[in-house]
């Protein structure tokens, strides 16, 4: 079981790992123009075997948000229906109504799925009331695109904990539920690509995007389809492709120009198996720069020593970059002088407690935050 982690996904704001309480505190708000996943971890949009994962349902209309995470007094549903032990890949929510109980606030409301990912609907509404309602978000694969992805219990059901972010009431109600679904969909075991994908990446290069990857391993591997999309969701479209090798032990390295790229693009490889079966890479994405703007690339993605920060700018500049723990607090910065061009800026972040940790960069004409994990 994974330490407890936020999905940030659209709507749900990323917070660092707390395994007990959880208490108003100053953190860092930014609308997520990037995000990364674990590489060396098989990530797919199918199951192994090819087939839809399973989603189950459940209402969340006339439940209600009490105390902090943990307090034996909170809420529990469960939503079954998955394989014993099933890999749980995706959620969704919608058509959700809050009624916080004043001085509670709309985004106190939180769930926590099998004290592995919390999510809070109405994240964007930090410190106000009455709320906006009717809050979606999600997808069926986000939580395994994001790393997040977790079983079911022995019993094939996920126990979703309704707690309050800051307990204003204890042992009262802080905010009503008025209607809501949450979706899960799960499959019968961890999902995998037919190879071992080790690192994916993108950076500027002329007119056009160079994307690469390298692989550890291949097995029964035909196809490697490089996809974009304009957000990361929906519209993709190919953009090349490189020939897999069907059984390799070997470390292998791939490119690709995508020649006619977006300012924003976000990139996957559809991997094409010798059986027909096909699956996904998780989700990069690359911002073009316009004058004096620079794109950022972070590797490795978990990182346990040495972050390596790809940078390309325009033109000569003095570089600040600062690192922030998840509820904003500075943890470290510091100014370089850096020429023009693509350069690789390494930052050892091996004294930092696992965790997740955003990155600050400004030249002084723009400024771009990323995030990180630490293991």
């Amino acid at each position: 079981m994974r330490n407890i982690t936020t999905l940030d996904y659209l709507l749900a704001e990323i917070y660092c790992q707390r395994k007990k309480h959880f208490t108003k505190s100053p953190y860092l708000i930014f609308t997520l123009l990037f995000y990364f996943v674990p590489t060396g971890v098989p990530c797919a949009q199918e199951c192994e075997n090819g087939s839809a994962p399973i989603s189950q349902s459940v209402s969340i209309a006339g439940l209600g948000a009490y105390d902090g995470a943990g307090d034996p007094d909170n809420v529990h549903v469960q939503v079954c229906g998955f394989a014993p032990n099933g890999n749980i890949t995706g959620m969704e929510w919608s058509g959700i109504d809050l009624s916080p109980i004043s001085p509670s606030w709309c985004s106190d409301v939180c769930f926590l799925l099998e004290s592995a990912v919390f999510f809070r609907p109405a994240i964007g509404e930090h410190g106000q009331g009455p709320c906006s309602n009717n809050y979606s978000g999600g997808s069926p694969s986000n939580l395994q695109d994001l790393g997040l992805n977790f079983p079911a219990d022995t019993n094939g059901c996920v126990s979703i904990e309704i707690f309050d972010w800051y307990d204003d009431w204890t042992n009262a109600v802080d905010a009503d539920i008025d209607q809501g679904t949450i979706t899960l969909t799960g499959c019968p075991e961890n999902m995998s690509l037919p190879m071992e994908l080790v690192g994916f990446g993108a950076i500027v290069s002329g007119t056009g995007n160079l994307i690469f990857w390298s692989t550890a391993a291949e097995s029964n591997s035909k196809t490697h389809i490089i996809e974009r999309s304009p957000d990361g969701i929906s519209g993709w479209e190919r953009v090349g492709e490189r020939d897999g090798a069907p059984n390799s032990t070997q470390t292998r390295e791939y490119e690709l120009i995508d020649a006619a790229p977006l300012l924003n693009s976000y990139y996957r490889i559809r991997e094409i198996s010798l059986d027909g079966q096909h699956s996904f890479s998780h989700v990069i994405s690359l911002v073009r720069p316009h004058a004096g703007a620079f794109p950022l690339q972070i590797a490795p993605n978990p990182v346990v020593q040495e972050l390596r920060l790809i940078i390309s700018q325009n033109d000569p500049a003095k570089l600040e970059y600062t690192i922030f723990d998840c509820f904003g607090k500075i943890i470290s910065s510091n100014k370089v002088y850096c020429e023009g061009g693509t350069f690789t800026l390494n930052v050892d972040v091996g004294s930092l407690a696992p965790g997740i940790y955003y990155i600050h960069l400004d030249n002084g004409l723009d400024s771009m935050k990323q995030p990180f994990v630490k293991n």
